[in-house]
């Protein structure tokens, strides 16, 4: 059986934002790589949502987005990743929707980063 550490065959990365104000004071993100680390990719769920497009019209507009955990080495960088930052893998950019959580193997050795990215 392989080991944890030889199923960690992708790579992600973690972009961090700061904010800025551009011309007419409104607030601007920049996103900068933070950190590139090898990831397990686990996929949890395809999803579609339906919604108004338009509240005058009601058109229905149909989107779809797809849910996956990354498994990364748990590292004093990894530890401080957020809800705030977000993260590229394969081309896409993937929304981190919680503060990433220890895995089963032990304490302080793999974290669980959960993410989302749309798929349209």
């Amino acid at each position: 059986m392989a080991t944890v550490s030889g199923r960690l065959d992708r790579k992600i990365t973690v972009q961090r934002s700061t904010a800025g104000v551009d011309s007419f004071n409104a607030e601007i993100l920049t996103w900068a790589d933070f950190i590139t680390v090898s990831a397990q990719r686990v996929d949890l769920a395809d999803k579609e949502r339906f919604g108004a497009a338009f509240e005058e019209s009601k058109a229905a507009q149909v989107g779809s987005y797809a849910i996956s955990r990354f498994r990364v080495r748990s590292s004093i960088l990894t530890r401080t990743i957020t809800a705030r930052d977000r993260l590229t893998h394969e081309g896409a950019t993937w929304n981190i929707m919680a503060v990433p959580s220890e895995t089963l193997e032990g304490r302080k050795r793999f974290l669980w980063i959960t993410a989302a990215r749309d798929t349209d």
